[in-house]
């Protein structure tokens, strides 16, 4: 690995690069003459072979997975147990509130809410401008809100300012206009709420209002994101260009930067998880210089080092715990990767 700088948090560190030009590359086979990624991760006992599709939660021993056919798991800590399930659609999404209030949203409206005990369906959720159930661009937490986003309404014609999001307050769903139909993803950070539209346009809701942002960009390529995460104190948008390069937006101070030289050769990533000021991206990698080096986790941490652990592969999400990160993919594969200390 190549570092230009150390800085004492992960954004101040991307911000840095960014400013001054610096590419940062890893040494993506660990020895520089081939081979396969250091620390290597351990593959838990899940109970299910089905595709995984998110995790978060409310400790280190309480966390909740979700994915195909309504599957769900939770982890205590110490292992893992399959939890029966409401439904038999696919779940894409769940936000954890606390132990006994934790919310699951999925395809064709599906929405579910755990009581403490059991999975339950919810009645009468929302539903879109024309009575058809919704389908879910993901869940969010801002303080002791729940926010639910629909992907968007655009393939039936409707007029843009009929984008809705909906909100619970411990009671109730509330439907809030917020101007803009299209939902790409969600996620929260320091009591904000950021959801991304499409390309390089970026929704925030401040706690009173929405705003959209159009991200800061050197070129007028397109950007395909595909992994994003936000803590208390960071925040990443990260996905590729067209010529397959990684491409990273950094939040601080409620504005976006982007990390144009914040560069690793061949990789695509695709899931992000922050934990106070750390950040965690996995992806796959390859190129003519590195060939079938494969999956890897890298850590942006922030005491400003840069470090790179072995992955499973098709990893769809991510949750960081004290220590270690879990990971979820296809096929029911989920995964602890411990981290350097």
């Amino acid at each position: 690995m190549t570092a230009c700088s150390t800085m004492p948090s992960a954004i101040a560190l991307l911000a840095s690069l960014s400013a001054i030009g610096c590419t940062v590359r890893v040494d993506l086979t660990g020895t520089g003459e081939g081979g396969t990624p250091p620390a290597p991760y351990e593959l838990l006992a899940s109970g299910t072979d089905e595709d995984l599709r998110a995790i978060h939660g409310c400790s280190d021993r309480d966390v909740w997975i979700v994915g195909a056919i309504g599957t769900t798991l939770h982890w205590d800590g110490e292992a893992l147990a399959v939890v029966p399930s409401p439904t038999t659609y696919d779940l894409r999404s769940v936000s954890c509130v606390r132990p006994d209030e934790v919310w699951a949203a999925g395809d064709h409206g599906t929405l579910m809410r755990w009581d403490g005990s059991a999975w339950h369906l919810y009645s009468g959720g929302p539903v879109d401008v024309v009575g058809e159930p919704l389908d879910y661009a993901g869940l969010a937490r801002t303080g002791s809100y729940v926010w639910l986003i629909p992907s968007g309404l655009a393939d039936r014609g409707e007029d843009p300012s009929t984008g809705v999001a909906y909100r619970w307050d411990g009671s109730n769903w509330t439907l809030i206009e917020r101007g803009e139909t299209s939902a790409n993803s969600v996620f929260s950070g320091g009591g904000h709420l950021y959801v991304h539209l499409w390309n390089d346009r970026v929704q925030h809701w401040d706690g009173s209002g929405w705003s959209v942002t159009t991200l800061p960009r050197s070129n007028a390529s397109s950007y395909r994101f595909t992994a994003w995460a936000a803590s208390d104190e960071a925040g990443l948008l990260a996905g590729t260009d067209p010529d397959g390069e990684l491409i990273a937006f950094a939040l601080r101070a409620g504005a976006w930067t982007q990390v144009s030289h914040q560069t690793i050769e061949g990789v695509s990533p695709s899931a992000m998880a922050a934990r106070d000021t750390d950040i965690y991206l996995t992806g796959h990698g390859s190129s003519d210089s590195t060939p079938g080096w494969g999956d890897y986790l890298l850590e942006i941490g922030g005491d400003g080092a840069i470090r790179w652990y072995g992955a499973p592969a098709d990893v769809r999400g991510l949750f960081a715990l004290d220590g270690s990160v879990l990971a979820v993919g296809n096929e029911g594969v989920v995964a602890r990767i411990t981290l350097a200390p």
